[in-house]
């Protein structure tokens, strides 16, 4: 396989075009964010959650992820339970600070009525940059680079 040197160390012809690529995701990925004159925010859930877990959590909750999915500004969510510690929560993806912090003391509302106490938010900046280069490029709406050493493809995502 032909190798190239870069900063001093041996890297593949595949492992540049990886590179390369990246870069380019992450050009498009600052040119979105730009675009949209905001910066993505991360919004973490946690709480003390009594069940159902798994399919029955499932089934008992398609209307409230109607809801969330319908959430001014939600890019997505993903949902999260450990019955391990009785625990449940959402790492939620929002174009912009307001309307995590909308989104955040709904939820916390929600939760209340709920009955469900002791949960935890916190509200994150997303480093746009080094997301796109540790695969979130597909989550912010880039296509996937291929984690394959040897082909450098990208897979678009649906």
């Amino acid at each position: 396989m032909e190798t190239q040197a870069r900063e001093g160390k041996a890297c593949s012809t595949a492992e540049m075009g990886l590179d390369n690529e990246r870069k380019e995701i992450l050009s498009e990925a600052n040119k979105t964010e730009i675009n949209r004159g905001t910066a993505l925010t991360a919004l973490l859930f946690r709480f003390p959650f009594p069940g159902p877990w798994g399919k029955e959590l499932t089934e008992a909750s398609h209307g409230l992820a109607s809801d969330i999915a319908n959430e001014h500004g939600l890019v997505w969510k993903i949902w999260l339970e450990d019955r391990e510690t009785r625990h449940a929560g959402g790492i939620y993806l929002f174009e912009d600070r307001a309307s995590a912090e909308r989104y955040r003391e709904k939820h916390e509302q929600r939760l209340s009525a709920m009955g469900l106490t002791g949960a935890t938010a916190n509200t994150f900046s997303v480093n746009t940059e080094l997301s796109v280069l540790t695969m979130a490029g597909a989550s912010l709406g880039q296509p996937r680079v291929s984690k394959s050493a040897s082909t450098p493809a990208v897979v678009a995502s649906s």
